[in-house]
């Protein structure tokens, strides 16, 4: 695989222990056969345990995650964080997306990375928010290529409700190509209580404020696929849900998942675990 190891940008976060963790990673391009390269992260690439693949959420980038790929890598497991087609890095026209079908190549292009030259091919598959619906969508269908999927506050269900005018406007604009530019549907300050998170978020360039129509519609329709039962998954899934999510609807991933054979369930709230539940036993550790 071709790939361009040229340090693409310091792209230092302005906070402070985000900035700290992003000193331990260097940024390459995996080149592919059309259209921009994929940005990747990459932290301890040379460590001895399984890839980590990171999926990051809809508004944000690779970079929001520099603490905890750090944290990873430091416990043996080589970090690869990509920045999905039209955010962060990426070249590609911003916050837009034809077909779910391109994230899943651009997943396989960063899998097929960074398991170059190894004889087991299988990463455990990491995704936050939004990026739990293609990372989901890709474990379900490449099952030979995961050994684990974690879901952190996976927004397959999420508690944001578009109103008559934002659905017509959405309507409108897929009727003349689905490219025009569509506000983020929600609130920064769902995302987080800390205020210098938040500052973070509010003063990020690299942070997407709007999406096409087209995107949002892939969306949805990835979403009802998950929502309906047609990901049946028979490898370990962890789903972390945080106790009081004010984004992701915290109570109804589980449904989505009832056909699956590994799956286990947890609950934290400020830090500590409040409830769990799981419907089998779950390895991580390989």
């Amino acid at each position: 695989m071709n790939v361009d190891t040229r340090i693409l940008s310091e792209r230092r976060p302005a906070h402070p222990r985000i900035a700290e963790s992003w000193g331990h990673c260097r940024v390459v391009c995996i080149l592919v056969e059309r259209g921009p390269g994929i940005p990747v992260c990459l932290f301890n690439p040379s460590a001895p345990g399984r890839p980590v693949i990171v999926v990051h959420g809809l508004q944000s980038h690779s970079g929001w995650f520099a603490q905890a790929c750090r944290y990873i890598a430091e416990r043996g497991h080589p970090v690869y964080a990509f920045d999905r087609m039209g955010s962060g890095l990426s070249c590609h026209h911003g916050g837009d997306l034809r077909h779910h079908a391109d994230l899943a190549r651009e997943i396989a292009k960063v899998i097929d990375f960074a398991t170059s030259g190894s004889l087991d091919r299988r990463v455990h598959l990491l995704a936050h928010c939004y990026g739990a619906i293609p990372a989901a969508l890709f474990a379900s269908r490449h099952q030979d290529m995961i050994r684990s999927l974690v879901l952190a506050s996976p927004a397959i269900y999420t508690n944001i409700y578009l109103g008559i005018r934002d659905r017509l406007s959405i309507m409108r604009s897929l009727l003349a190509g689905g490219t025009a530019q569509i506000p983020i549907p929600y609130p920064i300050e769902l995302l987080t209580d800390q205020l210098d998170y938040l500052e973070f978020i509010r003063s990020d360039t690299l942070a997407l404020r709007s999406l096409t129509s087209r995107f949002l519609l892939h969306v949805m329709l990835a979403r009802l696929w998950l929502t309906l039962g047609m990901c049946i998954l028979r490898i370990p899934v962890l789903v972390a849900l945080a106790g009081r999510d004010r984004l992701a609807a915290i109570e109804r991933p589980r449904h989505s998942f009832e056909g699956s054979q590994e799956v286990a369930f947890g609950y934290r709230y400020m830090g500590r675990p409040c409830t769990s539940w799981s419907s089998a036993q779950i390895g991580m550790h390989s």
